[in-house]
């Protein structure tokens, strides 16, 4: 799990510096200069996640040696090829687990579903055969063109492309399941916040979402933590589970259930795995500044679904 979290953090690095030399020489230079001059000079979480990952959907292949490398770090005892982006970051069979205990356990072929960050689709081919819709959202176009290629096969699929942290307004109150995993570790509280404000809008009343973070409290997740000199979308934003627990409640979930923590899975001992409820009773989650969502407005909710069309029909 070192190996394999050093290396993500190596082949973020090398994308930045192959996204810097894309860049206009003059433009690069005023950032630069302005960057030394503010307090807090990063580009926002969103597209800070964007940029990477499409630039890692763009890089990714099998054949790469580092990509390679990531491979053999993680699945060193396994004969197990890669086929779609995500194989790298994890044995198979711990993520088999994960999507047993907290996905397929909660779902059926009746149930619409959304899957948020869906990447090249690893988490989705193994959803898409039991239920009834399955809808691939993600931030980057060109994990989007992975994830389509990886679902080719499937008829109950339909792709968003995010521009932002928000959803069209007639997907709200349509989804009985909605699950972020292995998502929010990557992303800072903020926009964490954001995207749970959306869920609740989301799910039907009583409808269930599954998320992730990385859990500062859990021995994997800190010893990941201690080895992290500073956060970057390629590691980890570490929050512990009384954070999490505090934005669920304020958007108007309530908590079902946690996994305990587990040495022998890197997602079990790194992450705080839970799954959450709309309650039935119709009510609003408490106010809060941040969450987004009226104020897009009319136009807003046009150009969501217009990037919406788009993506189906590419």
């Amino acid at each position: 799990v070192a190996l394999l979290m050093s290396t993500l953090e190596d082949v973020e690095e090398r994308l930045r510096g192959k996204a810097a030399q894309e860049g206009s020489p003059m433009v690069l230079e005023l950032l630069k200069s302005l960057n030394q001059a503010v307090v807090y000079p990063d580009a926002g979480n969103f597209d800070t996640n964007r940029k990477l990952w499409d630039l890692y959907a763009g890089e990714w292949d099998p054949a790469q040696p580092w990509l390679q490398q990531m491979s053999r770090d993680v699945q060193a005892s396994l004969e197990q090829d890669i086929h779609i982006v995500g194989d790298e970051w994890a044995p198979p069979t711990h993520l088999d687990r994960v999507v047993q205990d907290f996905i397929l356990t909660e779902v059926d072929s009746s149930c619409q579903v959304l899957e948020v960050g869906s990447g090249g689709g690893r988490v989705a081919a193994r959803v898409a055969p039991h239920v009834g819709h399955l809808k691939c959202a993600d931030i980057s176009m060109e994990m989007l063109k992975r994830c389509r290629d990886t679902l080719q096969a499937h008829t109950n699929i339909s792709f968003l492309h995010l521009t932002q942290p928000r959803f069209p307004d007639h997907l709200h109150g349509t989804f009985h399941f909605v699950y972020v995993f292995d998502v929010f570790v990557h992303v800072d509280l903020h926009l964490i916040h954001q995207y749970l404000s959306e869920i609740y809008k989301l799910l039907v009343p009583g409808g269930k979402a599954f998320i992730s973070t990385a859990n500062l409290m859990t021995s994997g997740g800190w010893e990941r933590f201690a080895r992290q000199s500073k956060y970057t979308v390629g590691g980890f934003y570490f929050l512990c589970p009384d954070m999490v627990n505090r934005l669920i409640d304020k958007n108007g979930l309530r908590i079902l259930r946690h996994a305990d923590e587990d040495p022998s899975n890197v997602y079990y001992s790194r992450d705080y795995l839970v799954l959450v409820q709309k309650p039935t009773a119709t009510q609003a989650p408490e106010e809060h500044d941040g969450a987004g969502g009226a104020s897009a407005g009319a136009a807003a909710e046009e150009q969501l679904q217009q990037q919406e069309k788009a993506v189906s029909s590419s």
